[in-house]
């Protein structure tokens, strides 16, 4: 099973379950929200839109604009659309739902400008994550902005240290040093155990790992979660990064 494959499977499985289990998402989409500061925007895309925890703000922010939300799940899309059109019935007019990878096909599928593009806690599963923020810039107005969350490279430090004590390999897919970061937040979470930790990736989607890692066996798998028990009391810390682009051409 290819990456993207496996993704959109995750990802769709979880369509149901990601709200209850989503509160770091939902923390970090509040206060991506409140970065962005653009004037009245007409057209704005949200690349991940997942069950709509960001697009629920953004609609409050700017109810005037033009929306598009993408995903590359169809169920995570649906039950966007469900809960926006059903939250929003005035504005239902002014959206638009499409399936999109934007590593495959950002320039075939969104031939239009955007006055803003955000996407939270999204471009951490992209595999080439600088080439597609360039796909992206390019789908901005000249005085567009594009602003992002993503996964920091101190995320889940705890269950890296904890597998890297057992020489044990991780399927964590850490970002590259990435472009236009304006902040960085850690945030500590209190699971309980390693297995409510693990509970809560499953039933957001967040549990693919990174191409050609070989999951733990189950031996191996429950001596790591004993091991982060006994050095960290489940308690793992949230690494997150905020970034904001503006379009190429403004730069030319």
């Amino acid at each position: 099973m290819n990456d993207e494959i496996g993704i959109k499977r995750r990802f769709g499985k979880s369509a149901k379950t990601y709200d209850n289990y989503a509160e770091i998402q939902n923390r970090v989409a509040l206060t991506l929200n409140n970065q962005i500061t653009i004037l009245q925007p007409k057209k704005i895309l949200e690349i991940g839109c997942g069950t709509g925890l960001l697009s629920t703000e953004i609609i409050k922010k700017y109810p005037t604009a033009n929306f598009t939300f993408t995903d590359i799940s169809t169920k995570m899309l649906e039950t966007a659309e469900q809960k926006l059109c059903k939250q929003f019935p005035k504005q239902k007019g002014q959206f638009t739902f499409k399936i999109l990878n934007p590593e495959k096909n950002m320039g075939a599928e969104t031939q239009e400008k955007f006055d803003l593009i955000i996407s939270s806690m999204a471009i951490h599963w992209f595999n080439d994550i600088l080439n597609s923020l360039k796909s992206i810039q390019a789908a901005l107005t000249q005085s567009g902005t594009f602003h992002y969350s993503t996964i920091g490279p101190e995320c889940f430090k705890e269950w890296r240290e904890t597998l890297n004590s057992l020489h044990f390999d991780n399927g964590l897919r850490i970002p590259p040093e990435l472009p236009g970061i304006i902040k960085n937040e850690t945030i500590p979470v209190s699971y309980g155990s390693a297995k409510q930790f693990l509970k809560g990736l499953k039933l957001t989607g967040a549990h693919s790992p990174k191409p050609g890692y070989v999951p733990l066996s189950s031996p191996k798998l429950k001596l790591a979660m004993k091991k982060l028990e006994e050095n960290h009391n489940a308690i793992l810390s949230w690494h997150i990064t905020y970034g904001k682009l503006s379009s190429m051409s403004s730069k030319k």
